[in-house]
């Protein structure tokens, strides 16, 4: 049995010549049998993320599905983790929900915590963070 890895994948740029350049991710995936074999996926254009950091940015929420049976690896984004939960997750909650917390993630979550990893999010830090965004300073209390 072969130990599992983290992948990290590659990102490259590739040159087209009738379109647009774009951004290529490339991984490995595993067949039920076992057997692995390559894969890519066009991120986006260049034009959409000018520098390789956006289109990183972008492959997260994806390099968290390649992994997603590998606890160890790169840290985690809180924009990543919202991102695979507006994918998998939300869309199986009743209307109403999926309104309530689109919202508040596109409103509040995203704004201030999206580019934290969450190894970086204390307790302490939530917990003040209502009282210093819904009224502008921190409670006087």
């Amino acid at each position: 049995m072969n130990r599992r890895r983290y992948q990290y994948g590659r990102l490259t740029k590739k040159n087209n010549r009738i379109s647009e350049d774009f951004w290529q991710f490339r991984f490995y995936k595993t067949s039920p049998e076992g057997r692995g074999y390559r894969r890519s996926t066009s991120v986006g254009t260049v034009a959409q993320y000018p520098t390789k950091t956006d289109a990183l940015r972008v492959i997260e929420p994806l390099r968290l599905r390649v992994n997603l049976h590998y606890r160890l690896g790169r840290p985690v984004s809180v924009g990543a983790l919202v991102a695979r939960y507006v994918e998998h997750e939300l869309p199986e909650r009743r209307h109403s929900t999926q309104q309530s917390h689109s919202s508040a993630l596109n409103r509040w979550i995203l704004p201030l915590w999206g580019d934290h990893l969450l190894e970086q999010v204390k307790p302490v830090a939530v917990e003040e963070w209502p009282a210093v965004t819904c009224f502008g300073t921190e409670d006087q209390s």
